[in-house]
């Protein structure tokens, strides 16, 4: 589902609670913005957040503000096809759980 505020659809890939976590999931889990959060899980490839139910809003659309860039042209991130969305994110989630089991980041 889509909105005026964010008119792209959300596809559940996970991009934005894995650029940042948001300011719900920083105050439950005393974390900073930069550390992946407690709540994002993923089933069959789809971002479930555990706080959705109780306080975050999702789904609400593409809430992103990124820019990607393929063979030197510029497109947000939000506007892309949701097949490449889900690619994209899928390759961050697994460089930072890569990065997790390496102890260098949280």
């Amino acid at each position: 589902m889509a909105n005026k505020s964010f008119p792209d659809e959300c596809c559940q890939c996970g991009m934005c609670c894995l650029s940042m976590t948001c300011e719900i999931g920083q105050r439950v889990f005393n974390i900073p913005e930069d550390e992946l959060c407690h709540a994002l899980v993923f089933e069959s490839n789809v971002a479930v957040c555990r706080l959705a139910p109780y306080a975050v809003p999702v789904g609400d659309g593409c809430c992103i503000k990124a820019r990607i860039f393929i063979c030197g042209v510029e497109y947000q991130f939000a506007s892309l096809p949701i097949p490449f969305k889900k690619m994209a994110a899928s390759q961050v989630r697994n460089k930072s759980l890569l990065l997790i089991a390496k102890g260098v980041v949280k």
